[in-house]
C-alpha cells in the first residue's frame, strides 16, 4: 500500500509542477552538457534522454534519481517527487568540489 501511496503523491505533484524532462532539459543546456554525456552517465542512449526531455518517455522515478545525480542537483527530485526520501538523502550528500 506504502508505494501506492507514494506514486498517488509523486502523480498529484507532478500536476502541478514543470514536467521533470523538461526541467532536465533546462538545467542540462544551463550545466552545457550533451544528451549524449548525461545519457552515458544515466546508462541510456542518447535518443532516450532526447525523448524523455521532450515528454514523449515517461520518466520512470529510477531514472529521474540517475537523471539528478548525472546533472548534480539532486533538488530536482523535490519537485518530481514531494517528500522523496532518496531526494533529502541525495541533497544531504556533500557536493563535489568544482
Amino acid at each position: 500500500m506504502g508505494k501506492v501511496s507514494s506514486l498517488d503523491a509523486y502523480l498529484e505533484t507532478r500536476k502541478k509542477t514543470k514536467p521533470f524532462g523538461e526541467h532536465a532539459r533546462l538545467v542540462r543546456n544551463n550545466r552545457v552538457l550533451t544528451q549524449r554525456v548525461v545519457g552515458e552517465q544515466v546508462g541510456v542512449d542518447r535518443s532516450t534522454v532526447s525523448r524523455w526531455e521532450s515528454g514523449n518517455l515517461q520518466i520512470h522515478p529510477e531514472d529521474a534519481i540517475k537523471i539528478a545525480a548525472a546533472l548534480n542537483k539532486p533538488e530536482m527530485l523535490n519537485a518530481y517527487c514531494e517528500n522523496c526520501p532518496v531526494a533529502k538523502a541525495l541533497a544531504e550528500l556533500p557536493k563535489p568540489a568544482a
